[in-house]
């Protein structure tokens, strides 16, 4: 039942997320609040103009790609099946990994935390963010109250499975 709720969940968000990305006045609009929220905080000038011309001239390469997933729906639900398999089996991968060093956590928890780090790593300027994504990783399961060698040893572990066995 629950697997159930939290599925739904996640498509209402893709799709909602979706339907939002796929509307220039509404992508125009959060991304220039967040451009001004970026040139506020950095003090420096013209960072939405510049971002609102990229987004202008590259909206309709983007939204082309959607468009061509939406006109093949059996290939946008396969596309979007299989992430959700990925997601689910990290999440897994890292729950399994701490269950067996004697620490259980939540579904939830190591999802978010894996978000956080997924991001962190994006947002990095270190190629694929080397090194960011377990510091922050592991800061953020000691956070949760795990003790600091078991959330080392449990993304390091972690991070082989991942990088040296196809899982």
């Amino acid at each position: 039942m629950i697997i159930v709720a939290l599925t739904s969940f996640l498509l209402l968000i893709t799709l909602l997320s979706v339907l939002v990305l796929t509307n220039e006045k509404k992508t125009t609009k959060i991304i220039e609040k967040f451009s001004k929220l970026i040139e506020r905080m950095s003090g420096r000038k013209g960072i939405t103009e510049k971002v609102l011309k990229r987004t202008k001239e590259n909206f309709k390469t983007f939204t082309m790609g959607f468009k061509v997933l939406f006109r093949r729906k059996p290939l946008f639900l396969k596309a979007l099946l299989l992430s959700y398999l990925f997601w689910g089996s990290n999440v897994l991968r890292t729950y399994f990994v701490f269950l067996s060093l004697g620490t259980k956590l939540g579904f939830w928890e190591i999802m978010v935390i894996q978000v956080i780090g997924t991001v962190v790593g994006i947002l990095s300027i270190l190629p694929g963010g080397t090194g960011i994504v377990g510091t922050v990783t592991s800061g953020a399961y000691i956070l949760l109250g795990i003790d600091k060698e078991t959330a080392i040893a449990a993304i390091l572990l972690d991070r082989i499975i991942y990088y040296w066995i196809p899982t």
